[in-house]
């Protein structure tokens, strides 16, 4: 009977460390949001590859939707 208990036992080892795995991303992912740099210059950067993106579809006939 001993043996079944280890068996057992060993069975839920690799269940509880893909969960530890995951809650440990998890976690790392929050604090990684938590302390995103806010990077004005790239937004501005960013905004202005949008509109160049729009107006070089608009161009080719594509509807980009209103602004």
């Amino acid at each position: 009977m001993h043996y079944h208990l280890f068996a057992i036992k060993n069975f839920q080892l690799p269940i509880y460390f893909v969960v530890s795995l995951g809650c440990y991303g998890l976690l790392m992912v929050g604090v990684g949001l938590m302390h995103f740099p806010t990077c004005p210059q790239e937004a501005l950067l960013l905004q202005q590859d949008i509109a160049e993106a729009k107006d070089f579809l608009k161009q080719r006939g594509v509807d980009v939707g209103s602004e």
